[in-house]
């Protein structure tokens, strides 16, 4: 199982991702939730820049972040001003606004497992809207192309970087749609760790 999207520094402007299929970001997700980014700090850990985003959970689909609860993910990167002015910048890492709704899976980190941060990077991060021709909210599957490279488990360059590469399905549509997506495949993978599932767990 994945826990973390796989960095390798090309550049001082790039970054190599090894591409994630939904069934990936499930499995290596501990919390997935919805939520809207209240608020945003940077701050310095172990010499390191991360922006702490806070997030008013409105629905938990898996793990410990659960409708009303209020959680801060942990993004590597930003701008500090103290003790110098400092600018970090992750090619592929993902961004929150405030007042943004989105779909998060999210890992846990640290010596203690006390943080979250996002499965994937940019992968693990949909944008909701609100689709006035539906009435209905709508999750969206974005890729950032600047300055990352996206490979497959074997290093191959995969869609969008490879143009002859067969893009798969995007995970879009309705949230509600998508949410129970979601359930059916956590129900899959959890049959599947059950004595006998690998091999249908049929009686």
């Amino acid at each position: 199982m994945l826990t973390a999207a796989l960095l390798i520094p090309v550049s001082a402007t790039a970054t190599t991702i090894r591409k994630l299929s939904l069934d990936e970001l499930i499995s290596s997700a501990d919390d997935i939730a919805v939520g809207r980014c209240e608020k945003k700090e940077t701050i310095w850990i172990e010499r390191r820049i991360f922006t702490i985003s806070t997030i008013a959970v409105s629905h938990g689909a898996k793990g410990d972040a659960a409708g009303g609860q209020k959680i801060q993910v942990h993004t590597l990167g930003g701008s500090v001003k103290e003790p110098l002015p400092v600018t970090m910048h992750v090619p592929g890492a993902e961004t929150m606004a405030v007042g943004e709704e989105m779909l998060l899976f999210l890992e846990r980190f640290g010596d203690k497992k006390q943080f979250r941060r996002v499965v994937g990077m940019s992968q693990g991060k949909l944008p909701i809207s609100d689709e006035p021709k539906t009435k209905q909210k709508a999750v969206h599957f974005e890729l950032p192309v600047k300055g990352v490279k996206w490979v497959d488990k074997s290093g191959k360059a995969v869609a969008p970087d490879a143009p002859d590469a067969q893009e798969e399905p995007t995970p879009e549509g309705s949230l509600e749609g998508f949410l129970g997506r979601i359930g059916k495949i956590r129900a899959e993978q959890e049959k599947q760790k059950q004595p006998g599932g690998a091999k249908g767990g049929g009686p």
